[in-house]
């Protein structure tokens, strides 16, 4: 699996392993800290409130498999406009 592969690889550079099982996501929406913003973002967040039962909602959907040769690294950030995603590096499997 590739996140076994990488967590040793990253163990190996003294990066400790993760403690948690790897669950695969993929980010369709970031619904916000709940915070009061007072503008149009507070109306967004019960449709994506919405968006989110109702995915959940569903049967769990079959992706097939795939052969994975290389990976990208990116650094999230969370600033006031939106996440900034900023590309590390890319990086060959084995």
């Amino acid at each position: 699996m590739l996140a076994n592969s990488i967590d040793s690889a990253l163990a190996e550079l003294g990066i400790p392993r993760e403690t948690h099982e790897y669950t695969p996501h993929l980010t369709l929406a970031r619904v916000g800290s709940g915070k009061p913003q007072g503008d149009r973002r507070d109306r967004n967040k019960s449709t994506l409130h919405e968006l989110k039962a109702r995915v959940e909602s569903q049967p769990q959907p079959e992706f097939g498999t795939m052969l994975a040769k290389e990976f990208h690294l990116y650094q999230s950030e969370t600033l006031p406009g939106g996440p900034r995603y900023t590309k590390l590096g890319r990086f060959e499997l084995k």
